[in-house]
């Protein structure tokens, strides 16, 4: 069992890195690459030249030489891209035709940003980095209302970026650029027909069977890889440890203090018989590496979502590959689906039942989406001569991706789609890109079987987490029993025992005046409450107050009230809470734009 020593504090940083840029007709391309998991498999022949990023499984093996062996003598057809499983970016430079082609997997898993000019093709993983050479190129010219579309949303939707020219490639694409004219298809649009009729053991058992599959698929490469497991106090990434099987992860948790979640993690390690190792996080964390986390963010994302990047000596020391439990929550507890809190005698149970969707789908997302600010509010703080122009973008925004979702069947379906169509634009991801500057991180849930299934699986089965607590008490009862995190409750427990576990809990605190009683507070968890943060971290503090008074942000979205938003900051600082989402927002965008100067 091979341990690493607690890291008080994050050391050194290496940024995932890649860039390409192809001038038009020419038969070679300047190509730079540099991280961790980012040493692309080639292969060339007299017609063509191929490089292959990621783990793509063929035949259920990685093998990216096998693969781009393949491109180099067939080149790429859709009928080859839909045998490929995993994570995966390919591109091929024919030099017959003289075309560039960039095939990616249906997860996006490695983002790609592209933008085409008469004479070249540009692209990088990290947004900034194309931003910043577009910017050298004179090319950078700002879409502004996409600030506005982050800030609601905390995220963008579609393909679109920051600046008017480059795009974010969408999943399953077949990018072809040529001397004269460029098109992407499409080999894979998911299909949200669901198979009626499972019990939750049942569907709980196929999908154990699942996720162990890939999990041997995305292990097929032990022979030369140590792998690492991000495990958190919580359901998703306890869920992947139970998968593993015939290889044992080392274990990390990164935290600010070693607090329950630490300890919930550290025993569901040792439950498995896996090493566990916490990394600390300095109280401030999010100041010290500002500059860094808006580097692998780009203005794309919240910055206070990479808390990954930092720890890569402690990773190395056990890991080339790192797993997590990214997108589970979304997936399969139906984390997102409108929905509404079942109560009993007018408290809260664990129960969840589906909201109507009512009127206009766009307009119902936009007002209800959990994770954005997703109140008609942010509007009042656009001038009043603009705020008509930028409802109208969002809704039309929103309309334009709905477009896209041929394989929707109802307005479930669509929402879903609108959450899922684009997985690197997800808020969250941000953990997966901090994440690899530790280590070349693999998500089971990019696995073909594994989301094929979560887009058959009815809601019934997913709202309350009904298979994928079956599927934890078949791969392991033991992990299935310990508390988690989150609730201090068995992670595979039931809505009716965690609600009575609830009211049972309640009960002895105030008949016993034991503290020890309570549920846990954001303190007990990884991520730290925003609200707190700003104002215990006066560094952090002054650097949103400077992104308020920031020229670059005022330029940037001239249709906003900067004399209101300044004043709304003052107040929210003055009180113990309010505005962190929307302070966090603009000081991700300052500093974004501050980086790509």
């Amino acid at each position: 069992m091979h341990m690493v020593p607690e890291i008080l504090t994050p050391e050194r940083v290496t940024l995932p890195r890649l860039q390409f840029e192809w001038r038009r007709g020419s038969d070679d391309l300047v190509m730079e690459s540099a991280g961790y998991g980012l040493k692309p498999a080639t292969s060339r022949t007299d017609h063509n030249r191929v490089w292959v990023f990621g783990s793509p499984t063929l035949d259920g093996r990685i093998d990216p030489d096998r693969v781009a062996r393949h491109l180099a003598d067939h080149g790429i057809t859709e009928a080859f891209a839909r045998q490929l499983d995993g994570q995966y970016l390919l591109i091929l430079l024919s030099r017959d035709s003289k075309t560039l082609t960039v095939v990616n997997d249906r997860f996006t898993a490695i983002p790609v940003y592209m933008a085409a000019t008469d004479d070249r093709i540009m692209g990088s993983l990290l947004y900034g980095d194309l931003r910043r050479r577009l910017n050298q190129i004179g090319q950078g010219g700002v879409r502004r209302e996409a600030f506005f579309e982050f800030i609601w949303l905390q995220r963008l939707l579609g393909e679109g970026t920051l600046d008017v020219l480059s795009k974010c490639l969408g999943p399953a694409s077949i990018a072809i650029f040529g001397p004269e004219i460029d098109r992407i298809d499409r080999y894979w649009i998911p299909n949200f027909s669901k198979r009626h009729g499972r019990s939750a053991h049942a569907s709980g058992g196929e999908f154990s069977d699942i996720l162990s599959e890939a999990i041997v698929r995305k292990t097929s490469d032990a022979h030369e890889k140590r792998y690492g497991h991000f495990l958190s106090g919580g359901h998703d990434s306890r869920l992947v440890l139970a998968g593993f099987k015939d290889v044992l992860p080392a274990c990390l948790t990164v935290g600010f203090s070693e607090n329950y979640e630490v300890a919930c993690a550290r025993r569901a390690a040792h439950a498995v018989g896996a090493g566990h190792s916490f990394l600390k996080l300095p109280d401030d964390y999010l100041t010290r590496y500002q500059d860094i986390l808006a580097d692998l963010c780009g203005g794309l994302y919240a910055t206070d979502n990479a808390i990954f990047a930092g720890f890569e000596a402690a990773v190395q020391s056990v890991a080339d590959v790192v797993f997590h439990g990214h997108g589970f929550d979304y997936l399969f507890q139906g984390m997102y689906v409108p929905s509404q809190t079942v109560q009993w005698f007018g408290r809260p149970t664990f129960y969840r039942r589906l909201r109507p969707i009512d009127g206009d789908l766009a307009e119902f997302y936009l007002t209800n989406l959990p994770f954005g600010l997703g109140r008609e509010d942010l509007l009042e703080y656009v001038l009043p001569d603009h705020r008509q122009h930028m409802k109208d973008w969002m809704i039309e925004g929103v309309r334009d991706v709905l477009a896209t979702g041929a394989g929707c069947h109802n307005d479930y379906d669509r929402w879903e789609f609108l959450i899922t169509h684009n997985l690197c634009r997800h808020y969250s991801h941000p953990n997966i890109i901090s994440k690899w500057t530790c280590a070349e991180p693999r998500a089971v849930s990019f696995d073909n079987a594994v989301y094929d299934f979560y887009l058959s699986l009815p809601l019934d089965l997913r709202l309350n987490g009904e298979a994928m607590r079956m599927a934890l008490k078949q791969l392991n009862p033991r992990l299935a029993h310990l508390p988690t995190g989150n609730t201090g409750l068995p992670a595979a427990a039931s809505p009716t025992t965690k609600t009575a576990g609830l009211i049972a809990r309640k009960l002895m605190r105030h008949l016993s005046g034991i503290s020890r009683f309570r549920a846990p507070h954001a303190e007990d968890r990884t991520w730290p409450d925003r609200d707190t943060y700003i104002r215990t971290q006066p560094a952090y503090r002054g650097m949103i107050l400077e992104a308020v008074e920031s020229g670059l942000l005022a330029d940037a979205m001239p249709y906003m009230d900067w004399g209101r938003i300044r004043s709304a900051v003052q107040v929210w600082l003055s009180q113990p809470q309010g505005g962190a989402k929307f302070m966090v927002s603009l000081l991700s965008l300052h500093r974004a734009l501050m980086r790509s100067l």
